[in-house]
């Protein structure tokens, strides 16, 4: 039992570092803002380029918020 206790230990992945994830889900949150408040400003001044430039910001951040995305999985077809 402490033999496989042990193996478990040394094959475990070094925990990564906490500030880069955070400050990027940070980011992230800060272009789902802008996106939904550029979308907001097109949809209340009827301006097609606004609100195109909102749903594309909300694209990526969707993406950026993607948990395959955050630990650097590409996705394969």
């Amino acid at each position: 039992m402490a033999q496989l206790d042990q193996r478990e230990r040394t094959t475990r992945p070094a925990p990564a570092s906490s500030s880069r994830p955070a400050r990027r889900r940070g980011l992230t949150w800060l272009v789902v803002v802008v996106s939904v408040a550029i979308l907001l400003t097109g949809l209340l001044l009827p301006n097609v380029p606004l609100i195109t430039a909102g749903l594309v910001l909300a694209a990526v951040a969707g993406h950026l918020l993607d948990p395959q995305n955050a630990r650097g999985h590409r996705r394969t077809r």
